[in-house]
């Protein structure tokens, strides 16, 4: 396969896994706002279900962020820069959404846990 083809295909794993960690961010948004327009239970299921979002953009992702490192390796060193753009960024979206997706089920477990007490 051309190496072009491999470039945009990785890329378009991590650009789809990327887009569903930036939905279940957006909707959490609306979900957090009162005025947002979801109803209770479906803010509660954007808020329960986080980390399912999360485990499916990364489980979509990581292979493409792999494959992007070591396809990497064989661009020139001028243009290694750009070649590895959008691995990082990949990586930084996963780990924002990763990091709020732990905050928030920690947040509703104690927030649970201090209302039934």
């Amino acid at each position: 396969m051309l190496f072009a083809a491999q470039y945009l295909i990785a890329n378009l794993l991590v650009a789809g896994g990327v887009a569903i960690v930036f939905l279940w961010l957006f909707l959490l948004l609306i979900a957090i706002d009162p005025n947002g327009g979801l109803l209770p239970w479906n803010s509660a299921g954007v808020v329960m279900f986080g980390l399912v979002f999360v485990f499916v953009g990364s489980m979509l992702s990581l292979p493409g962020i792999i494959w992007l490192k070591h396809l990497a390796n064989r661009v020139r060193p001028g243009l290694r820069p750009i070649a590895t753009l959008s691995r990082k960024v990949g990586i930084a979206v996963l780990g924002v959404g990763l990091a709020v997706a732990v905050l928030v089920f920690v947040w509703g477990m104690t927030a649970s846990v201090v209302r039934a007490a």
